[in-house]
């Protein structure tokens, strides 16, 4: 992702804003997740999902989203 990136605002399933799934890698920096919000009943991570992968954030910004029931910024599950 470029540096300095805003990803707002998003609808979707998991990780409305950015979704990272099964060994995906990631660094986000200077970045703005904001106002995204989860479609779907059960579905988590309004503004990042992560599962069984690796993300690093540095100098983000990562407010005002919702991820019902789960993780309305952010939703980790088995990563790191």
């Amino acid at each position: 992702m470029p540096r300095g990136r805003q990803i707002s605002p998003q609808s979707g399933g998991r990780g409305a804003g950015i979704g990272l799934m099964r060994n995906s890698m990631a660094e986000l920096v200077d970045c703005t997740i904001s106002r995204n919000v989860t479609s779907n009943a059960g579905s988590f991570g309004g503004g990042l999902y992560c599962w069984r992968s690796q993300v690093k954030l540095t100098g983000c910004n990562v407010s005002f989203n919702d991820g019902s029931p789960k993780g309305g910024g952010l939703y980790a599950g088995g990563s790191s």
